[in-house]
């Protein structure tokens, strides 16, 4: 993979962050020396010099959150997995990454808090199995080893659990597995060693079609243990027909795990109509430090607070909510009024920014689809400044803002806070480069 292809994979191909571009060089370097003459534990050490703990800081240069730099990390090397998927070198390449990560497992560890539990850096691969989940998608054929789930795994996965560190992940159907439990098997990969799977025989490698019942699911989500502190859930349902019955058993029984501390739910296609109350039992999550939610539900008498199912007590720190119906101003005033800790905010709705009357205190990432102070090309380069500034009053510690379709936004801003000032960076349709300071 060359230069310009490897910008490509980055969350902001214009502009990527320098030491996680580092990292994608270190690997795609690796995989070009693939199996003959790579050494995986020089990559994992090159790798862990990037980190917050070891890197040479620049002038002026603060140290990002570690809980960033992973989040970032693990997304460029799942992107990259996929990038080697299309060049048709998917088998070389995961096995090859695959290596470069036991032998980060090997390096001493640091003891890290993420998302308030305790978890070694690199021992435990820290946030791998959220962003595996949240970004991988798995070929329609079925032809990436990693995602081929032998059925003995998807018969014993859930009476596998003990460690505190593993992040529960549930695949649920009503008829069929449109892509069989790859969620699963990436948390159980990332907690059982991986490779183990990647070496089965070729007999082995396929995927499991289930035969059980949409209600044997169910279960499994009532049943799942109880007792993981840490435990979170990335649950993917997919139906071929209307089973709204489902989606409401499915979203009581999470919302009995009162210890979640990390909760991904994305309903795909499934279009029914229910009430804002059926989201009433996710309230009991108490402990829920990451939470997003998709779906394109026709949610009826919607009031404002339809799309956040959440405890005002929730120690929130990362919320994305995708849906059409998204529309009320005072969603945004609400995560800000009762989630200080917020700092990442996808929220697919506009955002008013004229009207906002509450402040993010600890904001500092921000996608939206739309806000009150659209840019037109006679004075795209004034509003966007005036929008900075009215976005730094709401968010004082905002890092970057996008608005516009998701993965493919029209307008940017970054916000570079020095000591008296901010530098802002953005770009827009028209202009891929304004720079100013507030």
């Amino acid at each position: 993979m060359n230069e310009e292809q490897l910008v490509k994979i980055h969350r902001d191909p214009l502009d990527p962050w320098e030491p996680v571009h580092a990292a994608a060089r270190i690997i795609n370097n690796q995989v070009a020396l693939y199996p003959r003459n790579h050494n995986s534990a020089l990559a994992a050490r090159q790798l862990d010099a990037l980190t917050p703990f070891n890197r040479t800081l620049k002038r002026d240069e603060q140290a990002e959150d570690i809980q960033s730099f992973l989040w970032e990390f693990w997304e460029v090397v799942v992107k990259l997995s996929q990038a080697y998927d299309e060049f048709g070198i998917g088998d070389i390449a995961q096995t090859c990454i695959v290596e470069i990560l036991e032998e980060l497992q090997k390096i001493e560890a640091h003891e890290v808090v993420i998302w308030g539990r305790t978890s070694k850096f690199w021992g435990n691969l820290p946030i791998f199995g959220p962003v595996l989940t949240e970004f991988y998608v798995p070929p329609a054929d079925g032809s990436c080893k990693i995602t081929q789930l032998p059925a003995e795994v998807a018969q014993n996965i859930f009476g596998n659990i003990t460690e505190q560190a593993v992040l529960l992940n549930l695949m649920v159907t009503c008829k069929h597995l449109k892509a069989p439990a790859e969620a699963v098997l990436w948390e159980f990969c990332n907690a059982r060693g991986y490779a183990k799977l990647l070496s089965l025989a070729p007999d082995k490698q396929h995927y499991y079609k289930s035969k059980s019942s949409h209600s044997a699911y169910r279960r499994q989500v009532a049943t799942s243990p109880s007792t993981i502190p840490s435990a979170g859930v990335a649950l993917l349902l997919s139906v071929g027909e209307d089973h709204t019955t489902t989606v409401l058993e499915v979203i009581k029984a999470i919302g009995t795990k009162q210890e979640l501390r990390s909760l991904s739910l994305a309903f795909r296609d499934i279009r029914i109509a229910i009430d804002n109350e059926n989201f009433t039992p996710l309230k009991n999550l108490i402990q829920l430090e990451y939470f997003a939610l998709a779906h394109v539900f026709v949610v009826q008498y919607r009031t404002t607070d339809d799309l956040l199912p959440l405890p005002k007590v929730a120690p929130l720190r990362r919320c994305r909510l995708h849906s059409p119906n998204i529309a009320a101003v005072d969603n945004f005033n609400l995560l800000a009024t009762n989630h200080p800790m917020l700092q990442e905010l996808l929220l697919f709705g506009q955002f008013n920014a004229n009207c906002m009357s509450a402040q993010f205190s600890s904001l500092e990432e921000l996608e939206v689809r739309s806000t009150d102070m659209p840019l037109m090309q006679s004075d795209a380069d004034t509003v966007i400044q005036t929008l900075a500034a009215k976005l730094v009053s709401v968010a004082p510690k905002l890092k970057r803002f996008q608005s516009g379709p998701i993965d493919a936004a029209t307008t940017e801003i970054r916000f570079d806070h020095r000591q008296n000032s901010i530098f802002c960076t953005c770009r827009h349709q028209w202009n891929d480069n304004v720079t100013f300071t507030i």
